[in-house]
Parts: structure tokens; C-alpha cells; sequence
């Protein structure tokens, strides 16, 4: 028993550390680089040698930039997994998110496509870094899951030679265990 509230003290010390501490430092770096991409995108708005596809492209680059910057919290796998069922469900939204990633893919800028795919992980480390507290609780399954695999594989691997041997030799096995 003592040990079982020694683990659990443990990990709610380490979500306090994480949520009050590292999390939120963490998201100020995203912030930081969210406006780096920011500044990057208008630097390629006032140049030149822009065309109308690309404008557009920067304006719906800019609006998820400006709505990441609010929403950097919330990106958390409740939120992810709402977002998929409305996804999933709404022929409007999917048309919609469909048409804006067109505009998005057919400009023939690649600095704006690599902003985008920057943008892309950047949400993508926001996910991970708002799950980060739930690390301590889903380690010890992850672990156990990676040992299973690592088992399975194992065993269809032993299984597969165990069926090739000749006869005569698996019963030598058989015997040599039991003597």
C-alpha cells in the first residue's frame, strides 16, 4: 500500500511540475516560433514577385497562424478527436478544409508551402506538448504494449521454425527439457 501511494504522490508531483512548469514554458517557445513563421509569411507578402494565388495563400496561412497563437492550449486530443468526428460527419466542412488546402497547395511559392508544413508541426508539438501530463499515466502501457509486440513477433518468428524442424530433432528438444 505504501508503495501504491508513494507511485501515485509521484506522478501527481510530476503533472504539477509539468502542467505549472514545463508545459507552459514549452508553448511560449511555440508561440515564439509561430511568430517566426509569422514574420516569415510577411516578409513574402511585400515582396514583389508575388502573384494573387500566393496573396491568397498567405491570407489563410496568416488566419491559422493568428488562431494558433490563441488556441495553443486547447490542441489536445479531446479536442482532436471532436474535431474528426465533425470532420467525419459535415460534407460542408470537408469541402471547405478541402478547398482551403487547394489554395494553399497551388500556390508555386515553396516558401509558403514550407511555412504551411512548418505550421503543420508545429500544431502537431502543441498536441504533444498538452498531452505531456498524461505521459506518467500512459508510459507504463505503452511500455507493456511495446513488450507484447516484441513478443508476438517473437513468437510467430519461433513459431514459423518451430514447424520447419525435423521431427527427430524436436523430439530430441522435447526429451533434453524434461531430463
Amino acid at each position: 500500500m505504501e508503495i501504491f501511494i508513494i507511485i501515485v504522490f509521484s506522478i501527481a508531483i510530476w503533472h504539477f511540475i509539468y502542467e505549472s512548469l514545463i508545459a507552459p514554458n514549452l508553448r511560449l517557445k511555440i508561440r515564439h516560433d509561430l511568430f517566426v513563421e509569422r514574420d516569415k509569411l510577411y516578409a513574402i507578402k511585400i515582396s514583389d514577385d508575388i502573384n494573387e494565388v500566393d496573396k491568397k495563400a498567405i491570407e489563410i496561412i496568416d488566419q491559422n497562424i493568428k488562431f494558433m497563437k490563441v488556441r495553443i492550449s486547447e490542441i489536445t486530443l479531446n479536442s482532436l478527436i471532436q474535431f474528426k468526428k465533425l470532420y467525419e460527419s459535415d460534407e460542408k466542412l470537408r469541402s471547405k478544409i478541402d478547398n482551403i488546402e487547394l489554395k494553399i497547395n497551388s500556390s508555386k511559392n515553396t516558401n509558403i508551402k514550407k511555412i504551411d508544413k512548418k505550421l503543420s508541426r508545429i500544431a502537431t508539438n502543441a498536441f504533444l506538448i498538452n498531452s505531456g501530463g498524461w505521459l506518467m499515466y500512459l508510459l507504463p502501457f505503452a511500455i507493456v504494449k511495446a513488450m507484447l509486440t516484441d513478443l508476438i513477433q517473437s513468437a510467430k518468428r519461433i513459431s514459423r521454425e518451430i514447424t520447419i524442424i525435423p521431427n527427430h530433432q524436436f523430439h530430441n528438444m522435447q526429451t533434453r527439457r524434461f531430463a
